[in-house]
């Protein structure tokens, strides 16, 4: 008889956290459809942990303040921790991934297997690094902060809300919208607060849990998507809105004499959100969906007395060292031809191999009466050609502008 009310108690147990659920499910879903952002969304990663993944960190962590074990487990990410101290720890995907800076909306669902209230997990966003980025925390009794850690300090912005529609025994669904520097926080699917903060723009995402001494506790991840804002079309600009100027030359293997000209000013039209980045004396530009695979590379040679070259003969001599430094470096098409303005150009199409991963590219020898520029786009062979026509539209709309030029 005991043992069938123990059964009984457990079903009906069942039933009420179930219609509770249910009763959640509902109203969120009904309050969604109040906090939907505008605009179109295009999906650009997900990560469900369905399966193993190198882009995560499942090596275990052993320092002063925690100890924690990573793992996939059931389709969902998994940390077991152990807090030695008040303490936070967090992650990032190990491939850089850039969030957009047109708009975007990043989530991802989070929760615990124990009662430790004491407990909190939630997004990083706008990383730059482990001490400046955004944090959306939701404590583990269903409050909601955002917090900046600015230049290794924490700073809560705003006051802290209590989700009305948290479910303590379940996976919590995390939202964050940004549209310039402005923010919307949502819990499953349901407005929280907005905020507005100019401390950090662009950068990563990642996951962040922490606790206080002594708490034992199991931290979930799942179903972490991050999506575009769409630009509509009426709204893109069709002129040239990037300068650069480019200084020098790369690696001082041709290095400046006294005298001459050490810069140029040069416009790309740039529609495409980039990451942007300074390799010696040359101009990286990466497509930001690309994490970093997708790139053009920009960068002034500067000529000097035995350097009395046109663009082919330059175009060669330069491959030609590329050809010793990198694997099965192999040149595929040549073409001599010129840039609007008339100066000389050497089209060049090559493949070669970096860490046994097969790049393809294209470079552009442009000869200017003071330097040689080169214009080299790359991308892996595996994307298929994906890449192919933002970063040609970028390397072909280069053109050298007069000293006092203002964009």
């Amino acid at each position: 008889m005991r043992d069938t009310n123990n059964k009984l108690i457990k079903f009906v147990r069942s039933k009420a956290c179930l219609t509770f659920q249910t009763i959640l499910f509902i109203l969120a879903n009904f309050s969604a459809a109040l906090s939907q952002p505008d605009g179109i969304y295009d999906l650009i990663y997900r990560q469900d942990f369905t399966e193993e993944t190198t882009q995560w960190n499942l090596e275990p962590v052993e320092d002063e303040w925690a100890h924690i074990n990573y793992s996939i487990k059931d389709g969902e990410y998994r940390w077991e921790i152990s807090f030695k101290k008040d303490a936070s720890s967090h992650v990032t995907p190990n491939s850089k991934i850039y969030l957009p800076e047109g708009g975007y909306l990043i989530s991802v669902e989070t929760g615990f297997e124990s009662d430790n209230y004491d407990c909190a997990s939630g997004i990083l966003f706008n990383y730059q690094d482990s001490s400046n980025f955004y944090f959306a925390r939701l404590s583990a009794s269903g409050k909601a902060d955002i917090y900046a850690k600015y230049l290794g300090d924490w700073f809560q912005i705003g006051d802290s809300v209590q989700s009305e529609y948290f479910y303590p025994t379940g996976m919590n669904k995390i939202t964050v919208i940004n549209e310039g520097d402005n923010f919307e926080l949502q819990i499953n699917n349901v407005h929280i607060l907005n905020f507005t903060d100019n401390r950090f723009h662009g950068g990563q995402f990642g996951l962040l849990a922490e606790g206080s001494e002594g708490i034992q506790t199991s931290v979930r991840f799942d179903n972490l998507e991050v999506m575009k804002k769409e630009v509509p079309f009426d709204q893109i600009t069709n002129t040239a809105h990037h300068l650069r100027s480019m200084i020098g030359s790369m690696n001082n293997l041709y290095p400046l004499h006294e005298g001459e000209k050490d810069s140029v000013d040069y416009s790309l039209d740039i529609h495409t959100p980039i990451n942007e980045y300074k390799i010696g004396n040359g101009e990286l530009l990466c497509l930001k969906e690309s994490m970093d695979q997708c790139c053009i590379f920009i960068l002034q040679h500067s000529q000097d007395e035995s350097m009395n070259l046109d663009s082919h003969e330059f175009g060669d001599k330069i491959l030609e060292k590329y050809a010793e430094q990198m694997v099965d470096f192999k040149i595929i098409y040549r073409e001599k031809t010129s840039l609007i303005n008339g100066y000389p150009v050497y089209k060049i199409r090559a493949d070669f191999s970096v860490d046994e991963q097969v790049f393809e590219s294209n470079h552009m020898f442009i000869q200017t009466p003071d330097s040689f520029f080169q214009i080299m786009i790359y991308e892996p062979r595996e994307l298929n050609n994906t890449c192919d026509e933002d970063l040609n539209r970028i390397s072909e709309s280069f053109s050298l502008m007069p000293v006092n030029f203002i964009l």
